[in-house]
């Protein structure tokens, strides 16, 4: 550790910029500081340091990729309110978001008892980080958009709709969300894969699940599905490969196996 901390740590204390209001500087002391948001929102080097040239463009931790909180407006936070911040780390869902994974923990746990001020704060904040600007990813080939529209017909759209607008605070939204248009897909294959819980908070009691659906589609068909939601509806992202689907399947199943 010693080692690690003369490379990678620089002890020190939060100073407040003056150029900057009294609630930007409180959200910046607990994003920074007591929330240490970077932890699983920035990706790290091969010692699991921070990358601090790319802050809080995600990163990936236990299988999950926890998305982009700059103003990337395709991948971030860009098309989110302050409100919705708020709404979502008070209640863990917004209009069109639901917090699943390790998130759905850090709002049960954590985010869900701050007080409104410091939502306020931390949302003021996370509003003023900046990112790189979103680049135009490739599409999948005609045939695997085709096959993935199918299943998603067949599979998806009775919860998430047939535009892939969703239920608002029931079922999140597919059409122009940030963690579907994540440069990383591991979230969405993960999820297609194994399912998922939401958070249940004094807001919203009942936590809607997810079913799994990694017993009965193949690697290529999860990689077809994907590959659709991540490409229709005006989305933009990368198409994801068979070979993607089956890194995932196989390290969840093999944390699973550790466990």
């Amino acid at each position: 550790m010693g080692a690690w901390n003369w490379f990678f740590f620089t002890p020190g204390t939060y100073k407040s910029d003056p150029n900057k209001s009294a609630e930007w500087n409180r959200g910046a002391y607990l994003v920074e500081g007591l929330g240490h948001c970077g932890a699983c929102h920035t990706p790290t080097n091969i010692a699991g340091a921070a990358k601090h040239g790319d802050a809080y463009q995600g990163g990936v931790l236990d299988n999950w990729f926890a998305p982009d909180l700059t103003d990337n407006s395709r991948e971030g936070l860009g098309s989110w309110t302050e409100d919705d911040i708020v709404r979502f780390l008070k209640t863990g869902r917004t209009a069109t978001a639901v917090a699943y994974g390790p998130m759905a923990q850090v709002v049960r746990d954590s985010t869900s008892h701050l007080t409104d001020a410091d939502l306020k704060a931390i949302a003021a904040y996370l509003k003023g980080v900046t990112g790189p600007k979103p680049g135009t990813p490739g599409r999948p080939a005609a045939n695997v958009a085709t096959a993935g529209e199918a299943i998603y017909v067949d599979t998806c759209s009775a919860c998430h709709q047939s535009q892939g607008q969703g239920v608002p605070g029931m079922f999140p939204a597919l059409k122009g969300t940030s963690i579907v248009q994540s440069r990383d897909p591991t979230t969405i294959i993960r999820l297609i894969l194994n399912g998922g819980q939401a958070v249940a908070t004094d807001q919203h009691p009942t936590p809607v699940s997810m079913p799994d659906f990694g017993w009965k589609l193949s690697d290529q068909q999860v990689a077809a599905v994907a590959s659709y939601v991540r490409s229709a509806w005006g989305n933009q992202a990368a198409p994801v490969s068979a070979g993607d689907v089956r890194s995932v399947r196989g390290a969840v199943q093999a944390a699973s196996s550790a466990h």
